[in-house]
């Protein structure tokens, strides 16, 4: 699933890692490296050769109950959410926000599931 998305979103050249936790870990990489004592879904942290993408499985199976998703179609939708923030998308306003969501449909619906 990872090589299509980051076909779709023309990441190339570069080492890509997933790291899947819980919540109390993320919560850790949080604080350490944001300054912020909360569970958060996924962080991203890219440079021009590497890519590394921290995900809470906790926190993706509380947020795919609501939205009807199963873990895994959750799971995927944070691993493209992470990959839009290496290539230097945001979230933090809601312009930007509108912005990321649209990239995201735009890449998981071209997946086989």
């Amino acid at each position: 699933m990872a090589w299509r998305l980051c076909r779709d979103l023309k990441i190339n050249n570069r080492k890509l890692s997933f790291l899947f936790t819980t919540n109390a870990e993320i919560a850790g990489y949080h604080q350490r490296y944001f300054r912020k004592k909360t569970a958060t879904d996924v962080i991203t942290f890219a440079d021009k050769k590497n890519i590394d993408i921290i995900i809470s499985l906790d926190q993706a199976r509380a947020q795919a109950a609501p939205r009807g998703l199963k873990l895994f179609h959750e799971t995927v939708l944070l691993m493209c959410h992470g990959l839009l923030h290496a290539k230097g998308l945001n979230d933090l306003k809601e312009k930007e926000r509108l912005k990321m969501r649209q990239r995201e449909f735009e890449c998981l619906i071209k997946l086989p599931f």
